[in-house]
């Protein structure tokens, strides 16, 4: 959950493998700060709003238990409730944290994706989300792959990488 936190604003032309580098830099110890301590090292790391963060991570932090609380939650109600009670999450993030947990049946849909699709956006909202996602499904089955491999594919054709 924390990495997908650390994803969402990184200054760096390829998101993921600015939140892999900040990943690296503080995988042993970053649970281990404190709130001020945590924004410094993302300072640090040159990535954008290390302030505000912090704040989500450590917030996020305190929120561990929540596989617990969604494993028995069909994958959608998991990401409304993500969605609805971890600050800093949205679809794409939730989606993201369902599919790091194992889910297969959510689509990571960011700006590659879409493009694939034929849409040109910086962001779409929440119903959007939920539209698009069903063309996705819909593709999914007639190819019979899961929505997982599906994005992946889309999304390794639009940047030519497959990170993490």
């Amino acid at each position: 959950m924390v990495f997908r936190i650390v994803l969402l604003s990184f200054d760096c032309k390829c998101n993921c493998g600015g939140g892999i580098k900040v990943q690296n830099a503080l995988r042993k110890r970053f649970h281990l700060l404190k709130e001020n301590e945590l924004s410094k090292k993302l300072k640090n790391l040159r990535y954008r709003f290390p302030n505000k963060r912090a704040h989500y991570i450590c917030v996020a932090q305190k929120c561990f238990k929540i596989k617990d609380l969604i494993k028995n939650m069909p994958s959608k109600e998991a990401r409304e409730f993500l969605v609805n009670n971890i600050k800093g999450f949205g679809m794409k993030e939730a989606s993201h944290f369902l599919r790091n947990t194992g889910r297969t049946d959510v689509a990571i849909l960011d700006r590659h994706i879409l493009r694939s699709l034929g849409r040109e956006v910086k962001s779409i909202s929440k119903n959007e989300y939920k539209s698009e996602e069903k063309i996705l499904e819909k593709i999914a089955r007639k190819t019979k792959t899961s929505l997982a491999e599906l994005d992946l594919i889309l999304w390794a054709m639009q940047t030519g990488k497959v990170l993490k």
